[in-house]
């Protein structure tokens, strides 16, 4: 009889049962596992390596040998917006002898007070970091993804395809680093001195094939610095320099590509650098050092003019636009800029400790509002003639110039 009673209770039931263990499989057994993988698996905030012996808390493989190298890999960390203090490194490595690879780790944080990423300090052997995603906080401002100093390397630090996301490469006194096949990515407007991946006195640093948008190089008291093969893309319109060199000697820029950007350099880095091959807007960058007589045309459109410590030069016919500093004179005697277009940019022409310079029946016209049409420093001797200008935030920003005439310019 109870056997009975049971039966037709589970047959008059049956429809609630199964929806009933159908909640239990659904629900909660997926949250069962879920704390029960993950109750022993929360990641620290800090990887701290600040002698040889700690490498073996946080390595998965390896013995520190060149051959061997400690690996640290498949971390995902997250530091949050409250977190109280501040922070030198998430993963940070110091003072160590051991061979080393930072690989297939994921890094965020979202706190203004982190000085980086991956922070490496004194570090003199051989490293490779790669195959990261690295993300700063666009809110606020890019971070330092890695930052390496002290670091002279004996061997080789790699840096390979990893992807940064509003965070940025900072190397101070460093040498021996190969920077290849990564993407930089920025969705923040950066300036020459925020935001750039900045190397400042070091040496022997190649950036290769890396993808560069809305994000920079800048360089300070570097040598021996080889850019090649980059692409710049610029998508913000704001029209930065995407390479900007200051006091550095024997540079190498070759076959790299600018689009909606451009390079600019300290007078004296154009005289040791190497430039070569690259594009800016589908148009060769031209760069002219201590020439006479020198004739530029509308024959051959150029992307981006320099001009350095050169005389009686005419440059007519060019239509140069979506770039940084569209034409540079720079040291240069008796130049003639005639009829040529400048639309979209930072500055529209500069004179820099230049003689006799004429700017004659020019058009700048940015429909973005930019800085300078004309920016002029110890300018001797400036013509300024039948030239249009639209409207700037300075139209005509001159510095310490003489003997300037203006006649028949029409401003917009």
């Amino acid at each position: 009889m109870k056997n009975e009673n049971i039966r037709m209770f589970f047959n008059r039931n049956r429809l609630k049962i199964i929806v009933t263990l159908l909640i239990i499989v659904v629900i909660f057994i997926p949250l069962i596992t879920f704390f029960i993988l993950t109750k022993d698996s929360e990641e620290p905030y800090f990887i701290i390596i600040d002698e040889n012996s700690d490498f073996e808390i946080w390595a998965t493989n390896g013995t520190g040998t060149l051959e061997d190298p400690y690996i640290i890999e498949g971390h995902t960390i997250h530091i949050p917006q409250d977190y109280p203090s501040y922070i030198s490194g998430i993963i940070q490595i110091s003072d160590v002898t051991k061979h080393f690879i930072i690989q297939n780790n994921r890094i965020s944080a979202n706190i203004h007070d982190i000085n980086a990423h991956i922070y490496i300090y004194r570090v003199n052997s051989s490293f490779i970091i790669r195959n990261n995603t690295l993300s700063g906080w666009s809110r606020i401002s890019p971070a330092d993804s890695i930052h390496l100093r002290y670091c002279y390397i004996e061997g080789k630090g790699l840096i390979c395809n990893n992807t940064f996301n509003d965070s940025n490469l900072h190397f101070y006194q460093v040498k021996h680093i190969d920077i290849f096949n990564n993407t930089f990515f920025s969705e923040t407007e950066y300036s020459v001195w925020h935001g750039s991946n900045y190397a400042w006195q070091s040496s022997h640093i190649i950036f290769s094939g890396n993808n560069f948008v809305n994000t920079a190089i800048l360089t300070q008291d570097v040598s021996n610095l080889t850019v090649q093969s980059n692409i710049f893309n610029h998508t913000l319109h704001e029209f930065h320099s995407s390479i900007s060199s200051h006091y550095s000697t024997n540079t190498r820029y070759v076959n790299n590509t600018f689009i909606n950007t451009g390079l600019s350099m300290g007078d004296s880095d154009y005289l040791s650098a190497h430039i070569e091959g690259n594009i800016v807007n589908g148009k060769p960058l031209g760069v002219f050092i201590n020439q006479t007589n020198m004739i530029i045309d509308n024959s051959t459109q150029y992307g981006q003019i320099k001009v350095l410590s050169c005389s009686h030069s005419m440059i007519s016919g060019q239509m140069i636009d979506n770039t940084s500093i569209s034409l540079s004179i720079m040291y240069c005697l008796n130049t003639t800029i005639f009829n040529c277009s400048f639309s979209n940019f930072r500055t529209g022409v500069y004179v820099g400790s230049s003689n006799a310079t004429e700017i004659i029946e020019n058009e700048f016209i940015s429909p973005i509002y930019q800085d300078y049409a004309i920016d002029a420093d110890y300018a001797n001797g400036l013509y300024l003639k039948r030239n249009i200008f639209g409207e700037f935030y300075t139209t005509l920003l001159l510095w310490y110039c003489t003997d300037v005439i203006e006649e028949d310019n029409i401003y917009l």
